[in-house]
């Protein structure tokens, strides 16, 4: 009983400090943003990064539980390299565990109403775009780069490329999805998959690396 009233408490104080550096005092004190103790965001107090919030009429939380009641391998968080930006819509829900890296000059923006799980990675050295309504399960990986430079034929492969997740689109847990590829709007990628090319709307995927598995899917939280 102790423990979760501290815990309240703790997250209460440092959520309003967090709303104070992106909001008026006023509006901080509605709590837009939801920031747990263990969730750490690093880069925000240079000027040339930024967090931006399109809509705050819906809470957005840093930190919270994951579902399932899974572990969590790290306590999660968000660094921001110089120039970097977060851009977030209402109703965003990151669980404790799931980290997000924006590196120099790069953005990664979600829409509304989205859900990512615990334990996932978001790296972006490029542009990362997700949609409104999407549900991204434990353990994913998402990632615009190679992360080191590729020859092929004495040739540079192109290192890094921007990801597109359209809106109302479902990612199981355990998959990844590299760098140039778009999913369009309502498509499921099943668990342990690897999308590496791009899919039109309303396809069940999966496999490694993925394909269609299905045609004119559907499907609700």
């Amino acid at each position: 009983m102790k423990s979760g009233v501290l815990l309240t408490l703790r997250v209460i104080i440092k959520s309003f400090f967090f709303n104070l550096k992106l909001f008026s005092l006023r509006t901080a004190f509605h709590f837009p943003i939801l920031l747990y103790p263990n969730f750490k965001i690093k880069g925000i107090k240079s000027k040339s990064n930024k967090i931006i919030i399109k809509d705050n009429t819906k809470r957005i939380v840093f930190g919270g539980a994951p579902s399932l009641g899974l572990p969590s391998v790290s306590s999660g968080g968000i660094i921001l390299g110089e120039n970097a930006k977060l851009i977030l819509n209402g109703g965003i829900y990151i669980s404790q565990g799931t980290s997000l890296r924006i590196e120099e000059g790069a953005s990664i923006e979600i829409g509304k109403n989205t859900y990512i799980n615990g334990n996932c990675y978001l790296r972006s050295n490029n542009k990362i775009t997700i949609g409104n309504d999407c549900l991204i399960g434990w353990n994913v990986l998402i990632n615009t780069t190679d992360g080191h430079h590729l020859f092929i034929d004495g040739k540079e492969s192109l290192c890094s490329r921007s990801i597109v997740i359209g809106n109302h689109c479902w990612i199981g847990n355990n998959s990844c999805i590299s760098k140039g590829t778009t999913m369009a709007d309502n498509c499921i990628l099943a668990q342990y998959s690897l999308l590496n090319k791009d899919f039109d709307p309303n396809h069940l995927l999966g496999g490694i690396p993925a394909k269609i598995i299905k045609n004119n899917v559907t499907w609700k939280k």
